[in-house]
């Protein structure tokens, strides 16, 4: 009896829990969205279309290294590890397209 309602608690924890963080994330892509400028989404745009640092800096006649730094601001304000994780993101978050 006590396992039973145990379940069903947890049962409903772990229900309320799933659309709370289905509620984050929706929001958190929100957030994503305004965060980026349009510089980072572009150069993540073209680095999920595997365009290297060199070749986006040739296109915008910028840097290699402004370029390394525009890329690193678009990781940071995605909370993504690594550029690769980033475009994930920037996919799942509907901010860039392939």
């Amino acid at each position: 009896m006590i396992n039973m309602k145990r379940d069903a608690v947890g049962r409903q924890s772990n229900e309320m829990v799933a659309a709370t963080d289905q509620s984050s994330m929706e929001q958190a892509g929100e957030r994503k969205k305004e965060a980026l400028s349009g510089m980072e989404t572009d150069c993540l745009q073209l680095m999920a279309n595997g365009k290297s640092y060199q070749e986006i800096s040739e296109k915008y006649e910028l840097s290699e290294l402004t370029i390394r730094y525009v890329v690193l601001n678009a990781c940071s304000k995605l909370n993504a590890g690594n550029v690769p994780h980033a475009t994930k993101i920037a996919l799942e978050s509907g901010l860039i397209e392939i």
